[in-house]
């Protein structure tokens, strides 16, 4: 995967002044990596990047991807994303975890990064995301934008918290997917035809009417409405 996105980086760099890189969650972590060698790269674009997995049983999907093809099989009802998760792909997600963790654990990224990342996202571990912000990315012109609550004793004027939780647009929190849609967007959208309202919590009862409030555009689906035109 490396050699990919190497090359394509080359290819982008000879087209542009500046090269930015840009990836969301597993994209993030390649694209990281890659810059810790480019010195052509001028900065990136960080969505939600996969830097600390929320769970601590991930080193075991290699080992696992020896006896089960699957490590989760759910129905496939949304056309933007996949609800089912194969043991071969946790494996990748764990090898780009390992590299780019060894490069934010042995050197520093000194030129400029944004970062977003929500205080709910049920993925990832967004605390240690903005600790290794605050510690492995000191360009002054980086940016780190937090949906959540402001985090306590944040005094890096680098970081901006914004407000997850909009009861005016039913929105409870953000999740891991969030930034990617805007609220115009006719399928994830306010007014799209598919809702997702989960968020990594447990004992969720599919409902086939509109709730109050879910979390926008959560990374799996339990609940669906087709909302009327």
């Amino acid at each position: 995967m490396g050699k990919i996105i190497a090359h394509h980086a080359e290819l982008l760099a000879a087209e542009v002044d500046e090269l930015w890189l840009g990836g969301f969650s597993t994209g993030g972590n390649l694209v990281t990596s890659h810059a810790f060698t480019d010195d052509n790269v001028d900065g990136l674009l960080l969505f939600s990047p996969g830097f600390y997995p929320g769970s601590s049983y991930l080193f075991l999907a290699p080992a696992l991807a020896y006896f089960w093809d699957w490590l989760d099989i759910d129905d496939e009802d949304n056309i933007a994303t996949y609800q089912s998760l194969p043991t071969r792909g946790a494996s990748l997600y764990y090898r780009s975890v390992s590299t780019v963790q060894k490069n934010l654990d042995t050197a520093h990224f000194d030129k400029p990064v944004l970062i977003t990342m929500s205080q709910h996202d049920s993925v990832l571990d967004p605390n240690a995301t903005l600790t290794a912000f605050q510690n492995r990315f000191p360009n002054r012109q980086s940016r780190f934008v937090w949906y959540g609550d402001t985090p306590q004793n944040l005094d890096d004027p680098r970081v901006t918290a914004l407000t997850s939780h909009l009861p005016d647009r039913r929105i409870s929190n953000f999740s891991h997917m969030n930034v990617l849609f805007a609220p115009e967007n006719t399928y994830y959208g306010q007014a799209g035809s598919y809702l997702m309202l989960e968020n990594g919590q447990d004992g969720l009862t599919p409902l086939m009417t509109p709730t109050p409030f879910g979390s926008a555009h959560g990374a799996r689906t339990m609940r669906k409405n087709t909302t009327p035109a």
